[in-house]
């Protein structure tokens, strides 16, 4: 009988043992990345970037952020941009937002177009520039310039200049 018991204890603990294991978790915890601002510039070799965007200005976008406990280098970031009309109050309006959009990519810095008019015909009033960031580990922030002054569009001639062409290479240098 005493053997009976002994094996049943053995049992136990080894079960307990097995099982209570896969409990503890020694890895540490992913911090999701932090979106910073969103910001844009002039490309084409305009002498400043101006305070805000004008139909036509080619830009390269920008997002600044911070991961804590990754390489930021390992980071992909997902752009979504669209153009779009104000509200009354001047500010865009992510209702009014065409359904094609500008730009939709992984990309660390896209250079986006701002487009004339909306698919209503309408002049585009301001760009709506959303980003995600996720780490390499999975951890997902979001970012938008949702409110930001300067990507409304202002009226007037564009100052920013086209994209560079891109340097297609034909064999070795």
């Amino acid at each position: 009988m005493a053997n009976h018991i002994d094996a049943r204890i053995t049992w136990c603990i080894a079960w307990s043992a097995g099982v209570l294991s896969g409990c503890f978790y020694l890895e540490p915890v992913n911090r999701v990345p932090k979106v910073g601002e969103i910001s844009w510039s002039c490309v084409g070799g305009s002498p400043s970037t101006p305070d805000q965007l004008r139909r036509g200005d080619t830009v390269v976008l920008g997002a600044m952020f911070d991961d804590r406990d990754g390489d930021k280098a390992k980071a992909t970031l997902h752009w979504r941009v669209s153009a779009c009309d104000v509200n009354v109050a001047g500010r865009c309006n992510p209702a009014t937002c065409d359904e094609q959009r500008v730009y939709e990519h992984d990309d660390e810095a896209p250079a986006i177009t701002v487009p004339q008019t909306l698919d209503t015909g309408g002049p585009v009033q301001c760009v709506l520039a959303d980003v995600d960031v996720i780490d390499e580990r999975g951890g997902l922030s979001s970012g938008t310039s949702l409110g930001d002054d300067h990507f409304n569009v202002a009226p007037g001639e564009p100052v920013c200049g086209p994209a560079p062409p891109a340097v297609v290479r034909r064999g070795p240098p």
